[in-house]
């Protein structure tokens, strides 16, 4: 008897074991799941149209589109990537169910008659195992009778870099007010892609005020001061034909000099905070300053020291600001808290530099500098004492010490700057400083003929020579000229680039555009030039194509 309930119990075990072996992969399948060893996907997802709203559709009146795709998917980021042109009033309501997008029209909208709509997916349709993206994915309908077929392509370029700029929105409006860009949405766009391409698509014949954006904030409007825009300068006229050369380069506008802070922490310096460098800044200042006003500008800080102040005067300083004929007035107390006496010091460690013969060399203090006393400034040639001529000079800069001497090629000089050599205009000297210099071969370096040709000589121009690290070497400007030539001796072997800014007001600097104004940005020019050689003389012409 006990022998057959354990045959019976035996044969129900294997029986579940079975059931369960034959159900739990059934239970289990997700359709995120694939199967290993195989070839890989690469196969985006396609709509199936038998089970799908027709695409493209006429006559179109419903508020429900569907989207069913032959595989399963994933939606992804819909409310920046799925957008509607012409725009709605309010959002789509964009949801995926299976394999299915939904598109719902909110109740609110109305569509507009006989009007051609394009709906862009962007990236947020993919496949689930290998994130493959439908290509060009949209939908298209129409409230009238045909469906739209016109194109407008083209490419959009950062005026700076001179590069194709992605994910730029390319803007038509059928409204040709000049305040439009800001008022109301386009009746046509579309994103450009990684190269800065687009293709409008889609279009009815018509003349249209045409846009470039980068629209921070999303809501197809030019609102915010740091959006980059472009613009042409007349509307487009779409006729029966496609447009294949539409082009724009897009800048940010200048914001307008503004002091943003002042810093009077202790007496003898003050420090004034812009919302960009203030170069053109000019400064007057009230008869409470004695003399003695250095000044310096450190990225966005222009930075006041004065020894003598009365302060029985008015303690003002006027800055003229380069917009119109407005200025600010800065008015302030004098900081009980006297300046520390310190040591001083260079801004940056020094260390051994390579020269070419003809240079001197800039020792930068982080102060200004008074005075100097060459009997404690003591020089090496390879070692042995130099006694050759050492003259010091303060450019522009009141913080540069600028050293001249006799050098001489592949030698190596030593600067001892003993305590006490150089006093700044507070009375502070320095500790022992000391720089070594390396005065290059002359076959180390070559020599640069340059000519440059430009497109307009009714107009002037900046030219720059710039280096490989992207710092301005050389600057000089060509007045009403169609070319100009300019030769740079000894300069280090290498490859350097010619920078050409279009100087159309004469200013004497690069202005961005401006659209209220509607005065598009000074154009930039760059070359990269053939590389120099060692103990080389390269003769080049660079023809300016903007």
């Amino acid at each position: 008897m006990l022998m057959k309930i354990q045959s019976v119990f035996l044969y129900l075990l294997i029986l579940l074991l079975g059931y369960a072996i034959f159900i739990i992969p059934m239970g289990c399948a997700n359709p995120s799941t694939r199967l290993t060893g195989g070839p890989k996907d690469e196969q985006p997802p396609r709509i199936d149209s038998l089970k799908s709203t027709p695409n493209p559709s006429i006559n179109f009146d419903q508020k429900l589109i569907e989207l069913t795709f032959d595989e399963w998917i994933k939606l992804e980021d819909a409310f920046n990537q799925v957008v509607v042109s012409p725009p709605l009033n309010q959002r789509l309501d964009v949801k995926l169910k299976g394999k299915t997008v939904r598109i719902e029209i909110d109740e609110k909208d109305t569509l507009r008659e006989n009007t051609t709509y394009i709906i862009n997916f962007g990236n947020a349709v993919k496949d689930l195992t290998e994130n493959n993206i439908p290509p060009n994915l949209k939908f298209v309908f129409s409230t009238g009778n045909e469906i739209d077929s016109l194109e407008a392509s083209g490419k959009i370029f950062d005026v700076t870099s001179g590069k194709g700029e992605p994910d730029v929105l390319v803007m038509l409006y059928e409204n040709l007010a000049d305040t439009v860009v800001r008022t109301e949405k386009p009746y046509y766009f579309a994103k450009t892609d990684k190269s800065g391409n687009f293709n409008l698509e889609y279009l009815k014949p018509g003349t249209y005020k045409a846009f470039a954006l980068v629209d921070n904030n999303f809501n197809y409007l030019f609102d915010l001061p740091n959006e980059k825009i472009g613009f042409l300068d007349e509307p487009i006229i779409v006729t029966d034909t496609s447009i294949t050369d539409f082009t724009m380069k897009i800048f940010e506008e200048e914001p307008p000099l503004l002091i943003t802070d002042q810093e009077l922490r202790s007496q003898g310096v003050i420090k004034l905070l812009f919302n960009k460098s203030p170069k053109e800044v000019e400064l007057d200042y009230s008869d409470a300053f004695q003399e003695n006003i250095y000044q310096d500008i450190v990225d966005d800080t222009l930075i006041i020291w004065y020894t003598e102040l009365d302060s029985s005067l008015q303690r003002e300083i006027r800055v003229a600001l380069p917009r119109d004929e407005f200025y600010d007035t800065i008015q302030f107390e004098i900081p009980t808290k006297k300046r520390k006496s310190v040591t001083l010091n260079t801004l940056k460690p020094l260390k051994e530099q390579d020269l070419s013969i003809k240079d001197s060399f800039d020792i930068k203090f982080n102060l200004p500098i008074a005075e100097w006393d060459t009997s404690l400034i003591q020089v090496t040639r390879d070692s042995l004492p130099y006694s050759g001529k050492l003259e010091i000079r303060i450019p522009e800069n009141p913080r540069d010490l600028q050293l001249h001497f006799d050098n001489e090629e592949d030698k190596k000089y030593e600067f001892t700057l003993l305590p006490g050599a150089i006093k700044d205009i507070f009375g502070n000297t320095n500790d022992t400083l000391i720089q070594k210099i390396h005065v290059l071969p002359m076959d180390e370096f070559g020599d640069l003929n340059l000519t440059v040709v430009f497109p307009d000589s009714s107009i002037n121009y900046i030219v720059e020579l710039i280096t490989r690290n992207n710092e301005s070497l050389f600057e000089f400007k060509a007045s009403q000229q169609s070319s100009i030539q300019q030769t740079f001796k000894t300069l280090p072997s290498g490859t350097y680039k010619i920078k050409v800014i279009e100087d159309a007001n004469g200013n004497g600097r690069r202005d961005s555009g401006n659209y209220d104004e509607k005065r598009q940005p000074e154009r930039i020019f760059e070359k990269t030039l053939d590389e120099l050689r060692k103990n080389w003389e390269l003769e080049l012409e660079v023809t300016v194509v903007f």
